[in-house]
């Protein structure tokens, strides 16, 4: 601005004039971030034209796509590639060019792998993720909620179908990636082996429990089965035995296994003793000595002394089987026989008194 001021005895009048000099254009690109992954976005600068038009623009996107425009506004601009990258613009007026240059990275996004979906029978575990990348953190969740874990390959063993979610992050530069996988749980059988029963020697009984349509089953040992490949077979072993049931679904293959134990009580003795013979009007012991919590019966009752003990004495009037019926303290019942033959007691007959004279005989 020209000030010229005029002054006389009267005062001064002064009068200003600005002169504009043109210079070159002005130019501040605005700043560009660092990113994570491919970036799009749409560059910008503010321009002061400095007294003279601008009469041409110019940008320089080298590595991008697009790779320049002649725009004062560009528009959206795309970097694909992992990278450092320099934004270049420059105005030109009829004073001459200013360019203006931000600088810029793209950065990776870290691979956030998961395993695949995969399929698992209850109360089995799978690993879920992979092998560490070194400088990246690791942070899990689970729909349905409840699971964590800061591991990049976790073992898990859900009770029910899940979801599982992944973050990783590059520590460095703070870019993050989700991945999520699901795991599958299939119920396992019921492997229903039945409950523990005692039986008594000789004896048998039914183990298992209706079988499952598309299920398969196995016994083992197989001792004293009717079947090892039936849900319910029946079982007659000669000594205490544990049996397992295992029951596969054949749709999934998954597999469970349960024990029954089937205990064998001994039979009593039911020791009636030894066959005996005895004159008609005698009597004799049968059975034998008792047994601590064993009962006993004896048929028929005829000639006997009692019928409930374990030797009771014997009196028939004639030749009889008896049969001794034992019990003991496990329900256990054998029976056995015993027969008494009577032989009767000859008549030893003499003829009635006689009276005879000396030197006679008589019959």
């Amino acid at each position: 601005t020209v000030t010229l001021s005029v002054s006389n005895g009267c005062g001064t009048v002064s009068k200003s004039q600005t002169i504009v000099i043109p210079a070159k254009p002005d130019v501040t690109l605005n700043s560009i971030s660092d990113h994570c992954g491919s970036y799009t976005f749409t560059p910008s600068a503010s321009f002061n034209n400095e007294g003279s038009a601008i009469t041409a623009y110019s940008w320089t996107f080298t590595g991008g796509s697009p790779s320049s425009s002649s725009s004062q506004n560009p528009g959206n601009v795309t970097y694909s590639s992992v990278g450092s990258y320099t934004v270049t613009v420059s105005a030109t007026n009829a004073c001459g060019t200013t360019s203006d240059s931000k600088s810029f990275k793209v950065n990776p996004i870290p691979n956030a792998q998961t395993a695949a979906n995969q399929t698992i029978c209850a109360g089995y575990s799978v690993n879920i993720g992979t092998t560490t990348v070194s400088g990246d953190t690791y942070s899990w969740s689970s729909v349905p909620s409840g699971f964590s874990s800061t591991s990049s390959n976790p073992s898990v063993s859900p009770s029910s179908t899940t979801s599982y979610i992944l973050t990783e992050t590059i520590t460095a530069t703070g870019c993050q990636k989700t991945d999520t996988m699901q795991v599958t749980v299939n119920p396992l059988p019921l492997a229903n082996a039945g409950s523990n029963a005692s039986i008594c020697s000789g004896k048998s009984t039914t183990i298992g429990a209706s079988s499952v349509s598309g299920d398969t089953y196995s016994w083992t040992p197989s001792t004293g089965l009717s079947s090892i490949t039936v849900s319910n077979p029946t079982a007659n072993p000669t000594s205490t035995t544990t049996y397992t049931l295992t029951e596969t679904i054949t749709a999934t293959g998954c597999t469970k296994s349960n024990m029954v134990k089937v205990t064998v009580n001994p039979l009593p003795a039911a020791n009636a003793g030894s066959n005996q013979t005895i004159c008609s009007g005698a009597s004799v012991s049968i059975g034998t000595t008792t047994v601590l919590g064993s009962s006993y019966s004896w048929k028929p009752s005829t000639g006997l002394s009692s019928t409930t003990i374990s030797n009771p004495t014997a009196a028939p009037t004639s030749t009889t089987t008896y049969t001794l019926t034992e019990t003991n303290s496990n329900g256990c019942i054998d029976s056995n026989t015993v027969t008494i033959n009577v032989n009767p007691i000859p008549n030893a007959a003499v003829a009635s008194p006689s009276t005879i004279c000396a030197g006679q005989s008589v019959s």
